[in-house]
């Protein structure tokens, strides 16, 4: 009855000691049986460095084309109370997708068995609260996870809002839980 998602910025720096602590932490990740871990930019080119998007038994995601395939989002079943809950994350970069996109790529019938997470990947200089009211505008994501200066987790939005925002801190100091 658990999610576990990564949403990426694994490392600062693609230097050899970031390298090696990529790869513990992916290695960490699949023995934490992470469901999903979302590859930034600098990720993905490490991870494509490595070999390792084809022979993992991580479910890599990315907005950004790569050599492999690897889709920008996963989606998953979880049973609770009885009832099929369909649980879609996508990674999403406003820079090289338009907004539509998430129109696109989100299931047409959303309710109550569909939940709807969105990895907002982007760089640190974004407007994010103009993106996060644009996609909010649309009405199809439950959840915008997005990327933040601080290390420290916050909830962006306000008590009781849709879409919940929030932000989980950088290189994995922290580990936020959404009830």
């Amino acid at each position: 009855k658990r999610l576990l998602i990564d949403t990426g910025a694994l490392v600062e720096n693609k230097l050899k000691q970031d390298r090696i602590k990529f790869l513990t932490i992916i290695e960490s990740f699949d023995y934490l049986k992470y469901d999903i871990v979302n590859l930034r930019k600098q990720d993905l080119e490490i991870a494509q460095d490595y070999g390792m998007l084809g022979n993992s038994s991580l479910n890599f995601i990315t907005p950004y084309e790569s050599l492999e395939d690897i889709a920008p989002g996963y989606q998953n079943t979880l049973k609770l109370d009885g009832e099929d809950i369909s649980i879609l994350t996508v990674s999403y970069d406003p820079e090289i997708a338009p907004l539509e996109y998430i129109k696109e790529i989100f299931p047409k019938e959303h309710g109550n068995r569909n939940v709807n997470i969105l990895i907002l990947d982007v760089n640190q200089d974004a407007d994010f609260d103009a993106i996060e009211a644009d996609i909010s505008k649309l009405g199809i994501v439950d959840c915008i996870i997005s990327p933040i200066n601080s290390d420290e987790p916050t909830v962006r939005s306000k008590r009781g809002a849709k879409p919940l925002v929030c932000a989980v801190g950088k290189f994995g100091r922290y580990i936020s839980s959404i009830v």
